[in-house]
């Protein structure tokens, strides 16, 4: 009998172990994200300034071409 069908495989590590493992990461990029936001820190996505042209500024001409 294969050892990938034998149902009487002990694992290293618990299931609840593996899944915690797996999770981790997530649950910790979660936190830093509550925690930005709750302190309204803005590192995790800092916002820009407006790119488009804003009322009374030129930020563009166009020349004419000879």
């Amino acid at each position: 009998m294969s050892e990938r069908t034998n149902p009487n495989v002990v694992h290293r590590f618990p299931p609840r172990v593996m899944l915690a493992v797996f999770l981790s990461p997530f649950i910790f990029v979660a936190i830093v994200q509550w925690i930005d936001y709750y302190f309204d820190l803005h590192t995790a996505n800092p916002m820009k300034p407006k790119q488009w042209p804003g009322d009374g500024r030129v930020h563009y001409t166009f020349e004419p071409l000879d």
